[in-house]
């Protein structure tokens, strides 16, 4: 069983604004934001939210401190693992039982924001490190 681990106000809206905006969800980059809206990967939502709207954009590309990939030198100030969101002593399973061990890999493999949100919930000790 998941051991107590409150998350912080930050940690809350995210997991919130993940059940909330599906339609948000894009794989393989931190995202960017077009006529359309917001297209996002789980890790680009959380920086977006963390820095403001009006400064994750780079042109038009959600980019942390110039990288497009991952959370470069932020994700320490969001209570992650790493720059991936790595899962400390653990995994999630996809429904074709291949294994993530890192949220970034949740989302670029299929897991809905929701399906995120929910395991995050679940297993805040393995995704954080403090709350924020």
């Amino acid at each position: 069983m998941e051991n107590k681990f409150e998350m912080g106000p930050l940690q809350k809206e995210w997991v919130k604004t993940l059940r909330e905006h599906p339609e948000r969800q894009h794989t393989r980059s931190l995202g960017f934001k077009d006529e359309e809206g917001w297209h996002l990967c789980c890790l680009g939502q959380l920086y977006v939210l963390a820095v403001g709207e009006e400064n994750a954009l780079v042109d038009g590309i959600v980019a942390c401190n110039g990288d497009e990939k991952v959370l470069s030198g932020m994700y320490l100030e969001c209570g992650l693992n790493n720059n991936t969101g790595s899962l400390k002593g653990g995994f999630y399973t996809h429904k074709d039982q291949s294994k993530s061990w890192m949220l970034s890999a949740m989302n670029d493999k299929g897991a809905t924001w929701p399906e995120i949100a929910d395991f995050i919930e679940a297993n805040p000790s393995k995704v954080f490190t403090k709350a924020v």
